[in-house]
């Protein structure tokens, strides 16, 4: 396919083995937290961030070199989004999962279904203060990355969706009501 189109096969870009590797993992009976344990290294974040500077950096060369139109992204791969933003191309995000990261009023948060607030549990709060924290620890790593290629700061840089377009592979009939969904998310329909 990238033959006939004219593009060269880049094999040095390979930001997704850890993803590969998940799978691979997976295919051999491991369970998620055994998977992300293992990946992880104790930093649970680093599945999504890894190899993110020079997965950033590779990807503005590839962008460089195929000069597309547009660039489409998938919601965890930042490297994506962040080169797209540096090169100032057109960018739309594929969101092939749930969109637990839109609140909207009278939407159950992402997890247990419990009001965050409402947790009663040690567990839940020592869930949502994780959370938080590899949150902030993520995004400031992140923001780092996006001064390091002269892109402003982003105030949610943990999501990698487009400001553009987000293509949400769900429709409103699988969804809890948004009323207050940003007007860039788009549903099309479930996908396999």
């Amino acid at each position: 396919l990238l033959d006939s189109a004219g593009l060269e096969l880049l094999e040095e870009f390979q930001w997704g083995d850890n993803l590969v590797q998940g799978m691979e993992l997976m295919r051999q009976g491991y369970s998620q937290q055994q998977i992300l344990l293992r990946l992880a290294h104790g930093r649970p974040f680093r599945i999504f961030l890894h190899r993110l500077e020079e997965g950033t950096a590779d990807f503005r060369k590839l962008i460089r070199t195929w000069q597309p139109d547009l660039v489409v992204n998938d919601i965890v791969f930042h490297p994506g989004l962040l080169a797209a933003e540096a090169e100032g191309i057109l960018h739309a995000t594929s969101c092939p999962v749930i969109l637990p990261h839109w609140i909207s009023p009278g939407l159950p948060p992402y997890g247990s279904g419990k009001p965050p607030r409402q947790a009663s549990s040690l567990g839940s709060r020592l869930g949502s203060f994780a959370g938080g924290l590899l949150r902030r620890i993520a995004g400031a790593r992140l923001n780092a990355v996006r001064r390091a290629h002269g892109i402003p700061k982003a105030a949610e840089p943990v999501l990698a969706h487009s400001k553009y377009l987000t293509l949400a592979y769900t429709t409103e009939a699988l969804e809890y009501p948004r009323p207050e969904l940003p007007r860039e998310i788009h549903y099309i329909g479930p996908s396999i």
